[in-house]
């Protein structure tokens, strides 16, 4: 098992991040603010959360050309992946665009489920005792999708 995925996936995973990104820009946008603090909240939005995505990842993620700025285990990454992806849906939905948000959340768990390996690989590996992650010491087989 690894945390490969096919070209289209990764293609299509690109533009779920994008959308998700623009999605979340688009929600804070729509907060009742002054315009210029609006152009600011989304703005730092966007940037606070391409940062967090770019910092924490898993050793090893061929996702992420299995660099590993800020190391963490594969399920805190997942919950990252998650809350950022999923909640841009949830976002949208709440600030007025519910079949955009539907839509988005749709494709994010469509995409989950076509990369299941990637979603088992990340959940295989967890911190190691130093808080480093490390893949579980299987003794049995894996299922295989």
């Amino acid at each position: 098992m690894s945390s490969r995925m096919s070209s289209f996936q990764a293609a299509l995973r690109f533009l779920i991040e994008m959308a998700a990104l623009a999605a979340w820009a688009t929600a804070v946008w729509r907060l009742p603010e002054p315009q210029l603090m609006r152009w600011v909240a989304a703005v730092l939005t966007v940037l606070g959360l391409s940062a967090l995505w770019a910092t924490f990842r898993v050793p090893g993620d061929a996702s992420a050309s299995g660099g590993a700025p800020f190391a963490v285990a594969g399920p805190v990454r997942l919950g990252l992946e998650l809350l950022v992806l999923l909640g841009a849906g949830v976002a949208l939905a709440v600030t007025g665009s519910p079949g955009a948000g539907l839509g988005l959340a749709g494709l994010v768990v469509a995409h989950y489920v076509a990369t299941r390996d990637r979603v088992r690989w990340l959940l295989d590996h967890p911190a190691r005792s130093d808080g480093h992650p490390s893949p579980r010491q299987d003794t049995g087989s894996r299922p295989t999708s």
